[in-house]
């Protein structure tokens, strides 16, 4: 489900015992107030013991309300992620578990499928020039347009330079997501899914033309 802004946010949470709210790239996650906020470490990641001290908070702390809040929850380690899962197991009326990311995809399956997904809409305006260089919009066009037979010598040319890759990634997202709120059909949600993953998988050193093949295949 979209959310319009992130001021919706706060009801949202109220309703729900498990939240994962998922920003546009380069967001700034919102403060809730009287929420125990966790961020990730100095090593750029949320480990095991910031969920064993959760779990310990829950059976000693005697509130009638608790939100607890992850800013860039899929840092998470896995290990970490599996023991949140086992805090699920045991819903409370009364405890509100809140993810904010901006890579929900890099979160388990079995824990984004327990929760209530919700994407904040990029502030972009829809019929606003895109933002990319010309030439990079050109190749995003070609790259989401091309038929599975256009699509394995398109990725070969555009899988020389990563950076490059990146930035054809990139415009290819805004024009399906500019797609999608003109026509409000599915399919570009779809697009939009993969090539967000094409993305992700790309800035950690994934194979450049497996990638991009694959994105448009699956």
């Amino acid at each position: 489900m979209f959310l319009n802004n992130p001021n919706q946010i706060p009801p949202t949470i109220a309703r729900s015992h498990f939240s994962i709210f998922t920003f546009p790239k380069n967001s700034t996650f919102p403060i809730l107030p009287k929420a125990i906020t966790l961020h990730p470490n100095d090593k750029n990641t949320i480990p095991i013991e910031d969920i064993h001290n959760i779990e310990e908070l829950l059976r000693t702390k005697q509130l009638s309300s608790i939100t607890i809040a992850l800013h860039h929850a899929d840092r998470m380690t896995l290990a970490a992620q599996n023991c949140f899962l086992k805090l699920l197991e045991e819903p409370s009326d009364h405890t509100h578990f809140v993810f904010f990311t901006q890579h929900a995809q890099q979160l388990l399956p079995t824990i984004r499928s327990r929760a209530h997904n919700f994407t904040i809409k990029s502030n972009t305006k829809i019929n606003s020039p895109l933002t990319s260089d010309p030439k990079i919009t050109a190749l995003a066009k070609q790259y989401i347009s091309a038929s599975t037979r256009e699509l394995v010598p398109l990725s070969q040319k555009l899988a020389k330079d990563r950076e490059t890759a990146l930035k054809i990634i990139d415009a290819s997202i805004e024009l399906i997501y500019k797609s999608y709120f003109k026509t409000k059909n599915p399919k570009f949600l779809d697009k939009l899914s993969r090539l967000l993953s094409t993305h992700d998988a790309l800035t950690k050193n994934g194979h450049i033309r497996l990638h991009l093949v694959a994105g448009m295949l699956q």
